[in-house]
């Protein structure tokens, strides 16, 4: 699909869709859950889906009923043979631990750029009694279990998700005390959202400084839990952006005592004196100019994209730190970034881990090639919105990756986009 988009003013009222990290987390809690899950704002991207489709094979009852997606299970996986994750590198990192549970064999694939991935880091399974093959360290990957949940150090590999997976399935199935200790800090924030999202199923884990995650067990009893996703500051971010270059925007079901790492996107800007607002349950965001700014990315390197499409339009060089999180993305996001900024005519380019932009470029209109990323569709999109080029998107359809109501939500913004199939 291509995507054509001009420059539009901007307003009015739109809802964030669910985060879909959360989404994913919440799925797989409940299919190791004793009992029955109700989860409220369950979202609808390629992610969640897959997600969800993999915790119904594993032997979970899924249905929707009125408004609420429910997910029944006893808590066990019922499955042999093979499970795919689709491009998500969290539903991997979730499914392959959550599979070696099993006494049967389980293949966990995978699909587009995920299947370019390296999962080495899943060896630490051979620690725990799981037989683990993989070819030449990329998907698919095949586990047979049980697994044993023993003390164990874990490698995080430049991605806090291997934790995540692990202390899952220890949540659930540990039955004494037990100790995770990782030898360095990757993404803090997204380590605070599974610790939440597992304290909300009633799990309990101590955490020592990011350092020693001590699981405590958990009683096997059936429990039923009502589970509300709130939305995704992720994907906020890039509405945030919009409303800044292109009018003024309200947006709702977001919540500002979020553990989403992601919200560091409101601090930053109203450092910036971006004026932006909050009424109630919204966040009023304005058009404003912005100066040049400085900003250390490396545990949040989704907002790369964002921040580099706002930097295009500021007064001076913004500096974005933390270009080594960006290589294991749906692309080589910083190769994209820097490709698609060079060919609108954008002077960037990249000093001591940090990708430097300066803003007020007379820029080039283009077609662009979003590289099947779909946090480069938007970044692409936002550029298009705000300058006066003639701006095309090559595979813009990538964007349902993550949000896929991204140019519907645009387009009732007043958003000038129109589609090329």
């Amino acid at each position: 699909m291509i995507v054509s988009v001009r420059k539009s003013h901007l307003s009015g009222n739109i809802k964030i869709p669910a985060s879909k990290s959360i989404s994913q987390r919440v799925a797989v809690c409940a299919l190791l859950n004793n009992g029955q899950t109700a989860i409220l704002n369950y979202g609808n991207s390629e992610d969640e889906k897959n997600t969800l489709a993999a915790v119904k094979t594993l032997g979970a009852n899924v249905f929707f009923e009125n408004e609420s997606l429910i997910i029944n299970s006893t808590g066990g996986i019922n499955f042999q043979g093979i499970l795919n994750a689709g491009e998500s590198g969290l539903g991997l990192r979730l499914l392959v631990p959550v599979s070696a549970l099993s006494n049967n064999e389980i293949t966990v694939s995978t699909e587009r750029s995920l299947n370019k991935r390296d999962v080495s880091g899943f060896n630490y399974l051979k620690d725990l009694g799981v037989e683990l093959n993989y070819n030449n360290c990329l998907p698919p990957v095949t586990v047979k279990g049980p697994l044993n949940t023993n003390n164990i150090f874990l490698e995080l590999n430049n991605s806090s998700q291997y934790l995540t997976g692990l202390i899952t399935v220890y949540a659930f199935v540990a039955e004494k005390e037990t100790e995770i200790i990782i030898d360095r800090i990757v993404s803090k924030p997204y380590i605070d959202i599974s610790l939440e999202v597992l304290r909300n199923f009633g799990c309990i884990i101590k955490n020592e400084s990011y350092k020693k995650f001590v699981v405590i067990p958990r009683s096997g009893d059936k429990r039923d839990f009502t589970y509300n996703i709130e939305g995704d500051w992720s994907s906020a971010a890039f509405i945030f952006i919009a409303g800044i270059l292109c009018g003024n925007i309200e947006i709702g079901n977001l919540k500002l005592s979020s553990f989403q790492g992601d919200k560091i996107i409101l601090d930053l800007l109203l450092q910036l004196g971006a004026g932006i607002k909050t009424e109630g349950e919204l966040i009023l965001i304005p058009r404003k100019k912005l100066d040049a700014f400085y900003f250390d990315a490396t545990d949040y390197p989704d907002l790369f994209p964002p921040l580099a499409a706002l930097a295009v339009f500021c007064n001076g060089t913004s500096r974005i730190k933390g270009l080594h999180r960006l290589t294991n993305k749906e692309s080589n996001r910083e190769k994209s970034i820097i490709n698609v900024l060079t060919q609108l005519g954008v002077s960037v380019y990249t000093k001591d881990n940090e990708l430097c932009i300066t803003g007020n470029c007379s820029l080039n209109g283009a077609v662009i090639d979003s590289y099947g990323d779909h946090r480069i569709v938007m970044m692409a999109s936002l550029i298009g919105l705000a300058a006066e080029i003639d701006l095309e998107i090559t595979n813009a359809e990538a964007v349902s990756k993550s949000y896929p109501s991204f140019f519907e939500q645009i387009i009732s913004l007043g958003g000038n986009i129109n589609f090329k199939l």
